[in-house]
Order: structure tokens, then C-alpha cells, then sequence
């Protein structure tokens, strides 16, 4: 399944699903916002499914946020778990 990105005042709306097929492309959409943005916003609500990728690359787009000294945040319906995800991962 295809993933949709919508910036709406910098809060990117995520549809679709988070999986080993599309996860680079978000990352790499994400990472280029940390250069444009000192605050990402990830909403998640539209989001129907992540797999273990796409754990693996909100985790690691946490910790690229921590380096760059940028804000990261997700929001949306799911995001205390993935939050869980980081504090394990860290």
C-alpha cells in the first residue's frame, strides 16, 4: 500500500501504512524536513498499519532528531506505543 504525506503547518498527516516497502521513503521525507523545520509533527491517526520497519525507522528518525537537536513528535491514535518502542530502544 502507497503512503500519502500531507504538510499541513507543520504537521505531517501520514495515510495509509508504515511498512518495509514505503519506510525509506518516509524517513527520507522526514530527515529533509529536520533541515527545513526545528519542529516535525507526525500524525499518525490515518495510519492503519506499521510493521517492524516502520518501528524501526519512527525509532530511528527519534534518535536523528535527538542528533540534529530538532523537535519530533508523533501524534495520533497509537503513539503512547510507539513512544514505549523508543524509551525500550534507547
Amino acid at each position: 500500500m502507497a503512503i500519502l504525506i500531507e504538510n499541513q503547518k507543520n504537521v505531517f498527516n501520514v495515510k495509509g501504512e508504515i511498512n518495509q516497502l514505503n519506510a525509506k521513503i518516509l524517513k527520507s521525507y522526514v530527515e529533509s524536513q529536520f533541515h527545513a523545520y526545528d519542529r516535525v509533527v507526525l500524525n499518525i491517526n490515518d495510519v492503519r498499519k506499521i510493521d517492524k520497519a516502520g518501528i524501526n525507522i519512527l525509532t530511528s528518525l527519534y534518535k536523528v532528531s535527538l542528533l540534529k537537536q530538532k523537535s519530533f513528535s508523533i501524534i495520533g491514535y497509537g503513539c503512547k506505543d510507539i513512544y514505549d518502542e523508543f524509551l525500550l530502544s534507547a
